[in-house]
């Protein structure tokens, strides 16, 4: 869409992999029981990294 630019591939792409990874994560923890504290553990340490890797000067340090 013109209008967004790349913005929107790139949104796309997001919910994409959001789906395909909930998708696979069922497959593979349908039968099992998850520890609650340990899945908020992992849940706040991935959240953690994702908008540690939303400023600028670290990802420009990992990728420019």
């Amino acid at each position: 869409y013109n209008p967004v630019g790349p913005l929107s591939g790139k949104s796309t792409f997001g919910v994409l992999a959001w789906l395909i990874s909930w998708g696979v994560l069922h497959y593979v923890l349908r039968d099992r029981e998850v520890n609650p504290r340990i899945a908020l553990i992992v849940t706040f340490v991935l959240v953690g990294i994702s908008l540690l890797l939303t400023f600028p000067p670290v990802y420009m340090a990992l990728g420019g």
